[in-house]
């Protein structure tokens, strides 16, 4: 994390319109620096944020569908594991990952359309459904 505020310092441009997103910019292209270095992260390292249901068999049944999605998800390349993670995870709005991106804000809309389409695809033909 103090990497991309030194590198943000360093190549910090003299005028930017939104220094949020080139900060945004600079922390993910560190971000993509440290996953081509580092072997990817194990399904067993994520946390487990399971909810409490009434039986054994359902919590088992809910980390199950849980991990295939995250299976389903790191399987993808990096740019669409990104563009999911991005609004998903970071709730970043659509405007927002375009900017980041550069991206059109239709274009992210319709990626981002086609990869919940595959993911569901993939997992509904796991066996899960979604």
């Amino acid at each position: 994390m103090a990497d991309a505020f030194v590198k943000a310092y360093l190549a910090l441009p003299e005028e930017t319109p939104s220094f949020q997103f080139w900060l945004l910019r600079v922390c993910k292209n560190l971000w993509y620096d440290y996953i081509r270095k580092k072997k990817p992260l194990l399904l067993e390292d994520l946390s487990r944020d399971t909810p409490c249901l009434e039986t054994p068999e359902t919590v088992y049944l809910a980390a199950e569908r849980q991990q295939a999605l995250w299976r389903a998800i790191y399987a993808l390349p990096l740019p669409d594991r990104e563009l999911v993670t991005l609004h998903y995870f970071s709730r970043l709005s659509l405007p927002q990952i375009a900017s980041l991106t550069g991206k059109s804000h239709a274009a992210v809309r319709q990626r981002l359309h086609r990869l919940r389409q595959k993911l569901k695809t993939q997992l509904e033909e796991e066996g899960y459904g979604f």
